[in-house]
């Protein structure tokens, strides 16, 4: 009886408080539960928490409908920047396959900021804000493919031995 008001009052706390980050991250929590309800056999006490998942999952999701709803893209908002750090990370990499190594890159990228007149940037000496775009950055495809593996394999067997907590 105490946990239902609890997990609410925390869920409410969590969305006053947290970005974007905090959405994400229980968009995800929610959704493998449902996915474990889904999965797992019905019982009554399965079946009040799917329903209280269910009505966080729709406030959550009303909540940062009004933030998206009411908020224009201004300075403030750093999608743009973080676009153009992205573009510049990708299209910076001479050795797709390679990348360019862990020490050498913020000095290729520094240089394509200064070539493309993204000097704020460089003067910064802003990395590519996104860890994968990083990775292919200094370490290229190989790079990537090797962090894909060493996620996606761990994950396959918590599936294959239904580890629920290895999942």
């Amino acid at each position: 009886i105490i946990m239902i008001p609890l997990i609410i009052f925390f869920f409410i706390v969590l969305m006053l408080t947290g970005g974007r980050t905090a959405y994400i991250s229980l968009l995800l929590v929610l959704a493998f539960f449902i996915l474990k309800f889904l999965i797992d056999d019905i019982r009554f006490r399965k079946t009040n928490a799917f329903i209280l998942i269910v009505f966080l999952l729709v406030g959550l999701l009303g909540l940062s409908s009004l933030d998206y709803f009411n908020n224009e893209i201004n300075v403030s908002n750093d999608y743009w920047e973080r676009s153009q750090l992205w573009h510049s990370a990708i299209n910076a990499n001479p050795s797709p396959f390679f990348g360019v190594g862990t020490g050498d890159y913020t000095m290729v990228l520094n240089a394509y900021y200064l070539s493309h007149n993204l000097e704020e940037f460089a003067k910064g000496s802003y990395n590519s804000h996104n860890q994968f775009i990083q990775l292919y950055f200094t370490n290229g495809i190989v790079g990537l493919l090797i962090l894909v593996i060493m996620i996606a394999r761990p994950l396959y067997l918590s599936v294959k031995s239904q580890n629920a907590l290895g999942i």
